[in-house]
This record gives C-alpha cells, structure tokens and sequence, in this order.
C-alpha cells in the first residue's frame, strides 16, 4: 500500500496492512515510528486512551475500535462524514474511498489476494485470508484446491466425464464413477461411498481431461491388495506402474515417468487370470493451477 503525495511514500504496517492514504497511520497499529501512544486535540497536547491502544480521533478522541467517550454508533466517511462505514466487527473504514480496514466489504467479497502486486488469490478454508506474501492457510485450503498455498485447482472434482468398466450391483449410488470425484477423500467404507467396478479381469476407470495434470489417488484401504499391479494410462501411453509386489498405500501420489500429451486419464488393473476381479477407488484428485505437464 501507498501514500501521500501521489502516492509516492510506501505503508510500512504489520501484516501488510494499508495505511491511511494522508496521513500514513496504519489501519491496525502505527508502526512508522517506535509505538508510544496516540495523541489528539490541539497540538496533539492529549492523549488517546483507546481499547488495545488504538488511534482516537484526532479532533473528537473518539477511539478508532471502539467509542468509550460516547455510546458508539459506528463509523462514517466521505463529504462532511455523511456516509456509515459498514465493516466486519464494525472495522473503521478509509475516510475517503470507505474500503474498510480488515475487509473490504463495499462490494460484493470476491477473496483475498497475495504475492507480487497481489496478482494471485488465496483460496483458504471458511474464505480465510493467507500470508500476503507466501499465500499459506492456516485453516487449510478451500475444498477443491491443494498445494503449499492452495493455488492447484482440483480439475477433476464434482465432473460428470467419468466413466468404469461396470458397476458393481448395478447401484450407482453405492459404487458409480462420480464416487471417484465427490470432494470425499475417506478411504473408509463405512464412513463413505467409493466406486467398486463389476467382475472383471479387465477392471477400468477414466476420465476426460482435456490437459494433462498432476494426479493423486485414495484407495479404499481395505481393499489394497486389488490395487497391485494398477496401471495409470494418459491416453493409450503409460504413465505409471505398480510394480505389483506389495499393496499400495490408501493414499497415493503419482507422477508420470516423462512428459505425455493427451486427453484421457486411465486407471485400470487387468487380470486376465482372475475373472472375478474388480477395481475399487475411493477418490482421484487432478491438480494443476494452470494446465501444465506431468513431471
């Protein structure tokens, strides 16, 4: 955030809060000089007595955060103050563009932003603001999004381009493709739904991507050793083998081998010995905040 003049002059505030755009004050502590308390009046002769020592008004002492001179009745902004500033925990608000100091609620919340001239947008759970520099949640990430700072989209949740080699019981809403891509990454049966494929020796699931991603799977963990041996194809080319000689983990990262185009992600686990073998997934997650390759 800027200041002053044109702009000219950099805001310096904890947490990379804005500062008061004449002034210089920091919405939320005065950090531009060592921090010994507020003053008001004239010449600044009287000291401000605010709720975790806040700024008071400079003319009216009345304390940024809270009124204990008056009963508080809110803040206002604008020409002549004829404006009430509406902020979350009735947050005092920028006198002359009325953006309020912890949020701006004067328009419709479309999120937080982080990073270089804050060109990227935090995706934190319940809608939480991250690290404006590292973009971290420490709620976690919003459902649909993973990664160190929440930017990799899960492209595969909720599609309806999934398809299986049969569904067991003929009960979709037990054991269908979607189960694969519901958000639900319970590796639990009890607890959750996931997909089981009918009878086959040729047991299958894919889905359309469009662009290639990197790819997480869970596994029904009582179910592991169906899993030995699964083959990841993109398109016709194979991107990953399970060596076969141990069950996988419930959950399973996996990254392709070398860089593949297409448009397919097949996971599929043949056994042409075994005809009364199927293939169970609990949930696949496709990630990738732009599309990308695999690596």
């Amino acid at each position: 955030y800027n200041f002053g003049y044109r702009n000219s002059y950099t805001c310096h505030c904890l947490y990379n809060k804005r500062c008061d755009a004449v002034t210089s004050v920091c919405c939320n502590e005065c950090y531009n000089v060592i921090f010994t308390g507020y003053n008001f009046g004239y010449r600044n002769s009287y000291t401000c007595h605010c709720l975790y020592n806040e700024r008071c008004d400079a003319v009216t002492s009345v304390c940024c955060n809270e009124c204990y001179n008056v009963i508080f009745t809110g803040y206002n902004f604008g020409y002549r103050n004829s404006y009430t500033c509406h902020c979350l925990y009735n947050e005092r608000c920028d006198t002359v563009t009325s953006v309020c100091c912890n949020e701006c609620y004067n328009v419709i919340f479309t999120g937080y932003n982080f990073g270089h001239r804050n060109s990227y947008t935090c995706h934190c759970l319940y809608n939480e603001r991250c690290d404006a520099i590292t973009g971290f949640c420490n709620s976690g990430c919003l459902r649909g999004w993973g990664g160190p700072s929440c930017q990799q989209e899960n492209i595969a949740l909720d599609t309806r381009y999934v398809f299986q080699s049969g569904i067991f019981k003929n009960d979709r809403s037990q054991y269908g493709p979607e189960l694969v891509v519901d958000g639900y990454t319970d590796t639990n049966r009890d607890t959750h739904y996931c997909s089981d494929t009918d009878y086959s020796p040729w047991a299958w699931w894919y889905i359309d991507l469009q662009h290639q991603y990197f790819l997480k799977t869970f596994h029904r963990d009582d179910k592991l050793e169906y899993l030995k041996g699964f083959s990841v194809y993109i398109d016709n080319e194979l991107c990953f083998q399970h060596p076969g000689t141990s069950n996988p983990p419930a959950v399973y990262p996996i990254e392709c081998n070398r860089s593949i185009t297409g448009r397919y992600v097949n996971i599929s686990n043949n056994k042409p010995d075994e005809p009364r073998h199927f293939l169970t997934l609990c949930e696949v997650e496709i990630y990738g905040g732009v599309p990308t390759h695999f690596a």
